[in-house]
């Protein structure tokens, strides 16, 4: 009886110890599996750790501190900074060639206007006024004309008043034959100063004429008006009478004319008038007029290559980048213009025809001069100023023509 008490509780105590761990599996979520199951379990976790460990190799590999990646990274790096140098290095001799050319530039047309004599070039410097800070200054103009014989004749002789502030300019013109006295020649025409003492010569006895101080000189073949007015592709002038002159090259039809270079010329030339010079000195100055409106509708590089085709016509004081400048200095602005001529009348003195300046009307002519007002209102212009006022003057505009042959 003992003993069959003791095989149930065995049995019962087998039967509770399997149950015991049936719940302790399932608790634990485990399932027990054969052999073959296990050792599948085994390999599957050994290929999912190989895998974990593959991915984060190549995480690590991507990664900016991986030091393939900054050693590529350092060499771009590097790379592109060599790349910005050379550029910065070519843009640097671009700058340094373009810097140099102009000087050089700059440098041959200074070459070409600066007067070769060094007595005369000292002695125009001796009689010349320096400008005063922003102050208006005055230019004199000398138009030599270089046909046959008469080479290096002053010409035309045009002194202008420049107020760069007012943006103001104010043409004078003095007629060739103005009777002057000049030291150790006696009573002579104003065209003899530049004729027996050069440049120096025709500044000093402009300064006594006018009772002023000349600060700029510049000496103009008329071949440069040619070039000049071609070079600025042509300029717009009404012109007041009709020319036919031989003498001065050919004709130029009266009213609003498109000027070329040879008819600017021949315009600016001609003398075959009833009053002869005077009406010349009042073409000059509305040719003069015609080339400050056109300046003004000139681009920078176009008026430079207009400086530099006429620099060999020309002979100043002045430097070309002052030149430019002051020609800069009156564009993209309204500028003033006035003009006049001497107050003059002819005489005859010995069978010598000169031109006799009033001087009192001078003085107060150029005291409006002086303060920036217009000279016409001291002396009216005697010649004639536009087509509309030579046709409603008749005959006593009409030009006396030159023979053509």
């Amino acid at each position: 009886m003992a003993l069959g008490k003791r095989n149930r509780t065995s049995h019962g105590a087998h039967a509770s110890n399997a149950e015991k761990q049936d719940k302790q599996t399932q608790v634990g979520g485990f399932i027990p599996a054969s052999s073959g199951s296990v050792s599948s379990s085994v390999n599957s976790s050994h290929q999912n750790s190989h895998s974990a460990s593959a991915a984060s190799s190549e995480l690590v590999s991507c990664s900016r501190n991986n030091a393939k990646y900054t050693n590529r990274h350092d060499r771009k790096h590097h790379r592109a900074r060599r790349i910005i140098l050379i550029v910065l290095i070519i843009l640097l001799c671009l700058v340094v060639c373009a810097v140099a050319a102009y000087a050089w530039y700059m440098n041959d047309l200074n070459s070409k206007m600066t007067i070769q004599d060094p007595e005369q070039q000292q002695e125009l410097q001796q009689a010349l006024e320096p400008v005063q800070n922003d102050q208006p200054f005055y230019v004199m103009l000398i138009g030599s004309d270089s046909r046959g014989d008469d080479q290096g004749r002053s010409d035309t002789n045009i002194v202008v008043r420049v107020d760069p502030n007012s943006k103001q300019l104010t043409f004078i013109s003095i007629p060739r034959d103005t009777a002057i006295e000049i030291p150790g020649y006696g009573v002579q025409k104003f065209n003899a100063a530049y004729q027996f003492d050069g440049a120096a010569g025709a500044v000093k006895a402009a300064d006594e004429l006018l009772g002023i101080h000349i600060s700029h000189y510049a000496s103009i073949d008329f071949d440069a008006t040619v070039e000049l007015v071609d070079s600025l592709g042509g300029v717009d002038v009404d012109v007041p009478m009709a020319i036919n002159d031989a003498n001065a090259g050919g004709q130029v039809p009266q009213g609003m004319q498109h000027l070329n270079g040879e008819q600017a010329l021949i315009f600016a030339r001609s003398r075959s008038f009833a009053n002869g010079d005077f009406q010349r000195t009042e073409d000059q100055r509305l040719l003069m007029e015609a080339l400050v409106t056109k300046l003004q509708s000139t681009s920078a590089p176009q008026l430079a290559q207009a400086v530099d085709n006429v620099a060999k016509y020309v002979q100043t004081d002045m430097s070309a980048s002052d030149i430019l400048s002051y020609a800069r200095d009156f564009q993209d602005s309204d500028v003033t213009t006035y003009s006049a001529m001497l107050p003059s009348s002819m005489v005859d003195v010995d069978g010598v025809s000169y031109v006799q300046c009033d001087v009192p009307t001078l003085k107060q002519m150029m005291q409006v001069v002086d303060d920036g007002g217009d000279p016409s209102t001291v002396v009216p212009d005697v010649g004639v100023s536009s087509s509309e006022q030579a046709i409603r003057e008749g005959d006593e505009s009409t030009p006396v023509l030159t023979p053509t042959d």
